[in-house]
């Protein structure tokens, strides 16, 4: 892990609290892929599966939108407040995984078969874990220029 910060941008219904997580790729292996699983206050709170096809110079940069400034206006499940300790970990997944994610999280299927055999849908997951945590202080964030 690089390294993550917050940044408000503006959206034309209110303003967005983006996360931006930096993390190393190896530049000379082409077609790595990462799950990235953020935690607030413990719990999972989104998750997403990206590759390094935007990497730059070994450095990866997944910016994720989070929470709006107006709460009155934001979902419950992903409303922010301030003191939120947000956590993320970054670990290396086979193109298998994440082919499998991506298909889940776009709600359309149970993603593709990866054993054979009756009934195995799910995944096996042992790899290095890189981790980072930052205090959600929505009066300390700048603005996206």
């Amino acid at each position: 892990m690089l390294g993550m910060e917050f940044q408000w941008i503006k959206m034309p219904y209110d303003y967005v609290a983006v996360l931006q997580i930096s993390f190393t790729d190896n530049p000379a292996v082409k077609g790595e892929c990462y799950w990235v699983r953020i935690y607030r206050n413990g719990e999972l709170y989104m998750w997403t599966a990206v590759n390094d096809l935007l990497a730059v110079d070994g450095r990866i940069d997944e910016v994720v939108m989070t929470s709006r400034k107006d709460l009155d206006e934001e979902e419950e499940d992903t409303a922010l407040r301030d003191g939120d300790v947000l956590s993320v970990k970054v670990c290396p997944i086979s193109r298998g995984m994440h082919d499998y994610l991506e298909a889940i999280s776009n709600g359309t299927s149970n993603g593709p078969q990866m054993y054979s055999g009756d009934f195995c849908l799910g995944y096996f997951l042992a790899a290095p874990v890189s981790e980072a945590s930052t205090v959600f202080r929505p009066d300390e964030i700048t603005e996206f220029k």
